[in-house]
């Protein structure tokens, strides 16, 4: 399997492929066994967290497209098996396996506003819960 870095970072200009390569890493993220509630997304506008959050999802159910009657393998598909060195049925095998848990999960795809005033709401409620008497906070972090 390809070793991948833990943190991407994707600057560049209007279509060049910059959703495409966030929905391919977050799939890839999510076939290798990280758990979904752990994987963040972060970019400007709602727009493009909506447009990101809807092409996850559309992304990771249509691993397969129905090309002149029989079913080809999409560019992501082809894209995740080059990145994480599996073959197009272990990708698939994968893929369904965890297809349900995905649907059920809410996907941490955020705009860095909407990220940071949850942080800071959090981080005030675990300040003001430590200052009252009887209650502890796990330290634990979950975004």
């Amino acid at each position: 399997m390809a070793k991948f870095e833990n943190y991407l970072a994707l600057e560049a200009s209007a279509g060049s492929g910059k959703t495409f390569n966030l929905a391919v890493r977050f799939i890839e993220l999510v076939l290798k066994g990280e758990p979904i509630n752990e994987i963040l997304a972060l970019t400007f506008t709602k727009k493009a967290a909506a447009e990101m959050k809807t092409r996850i999802v559309e992304k990771f159910q249509n691993l397969l497209l129905l090309q002149d009657g029989s079913l080809k393998p999409s560019a992501e598909l082809e894209q995740i098996c080059a990145d994480l060195g599996l073959s197009a049925d272990e990708v698939l095998a994968a893929q369904q396996r965890l297809l349900p848990k995905f649907l059920s999960e809410s996907l941490n795809v955020f705009t860095f506003d909407a990220f940071f005033a949850k942080a800071l709401r959090i981080a005030a409620l675990i300040q003001a819960l430590k200052t009252m008497k009887g209650f502890w906070v796990c330290s634990r972090r979950r975004f």
